[in-house]
């Protein structure tokens, strides 16, 4: 989570397409915090995909390299049969 300069106090994700591999930033509800040091969100679906490390050095529409175990994932293939469905 980052918060951009010209929207203080508005917490942002970066949220990657998995289509074209770039990513935009997407305001966010930062809500209470719940059991096993997770933090509730509001402003997400279920299963988007976000960047968690690096987030103050990109930019709006930036191409990112999304990792091959999270791609294969994805799509429902496993890294332990080389990527083939199970």
């Amino acid at each position: 989570m980052f918060t951009p300069q010209n929207k203080p106090g508005q917490p942002h994700v970066w949220l990657v397409d998995e289509q074209t591999s770039t990513v935009r930033s997407v305001p966010v509800q930062v809500g209470e915090t719940l059991d096993g040091e997770r933090i509730a969100v509001t402003g997400l679906a279920s299963g988007q995909l976000l960047v968690s490390a690096g987030v103050q050095r990109l930019a709006e529409g930036q191409a990112v390299r999304v990792p091959d175990a999270i791609a294969l994932a994805m799509n429902g293939q496993s890294v332990e049969n080389g990527g083939r469905q199970p």
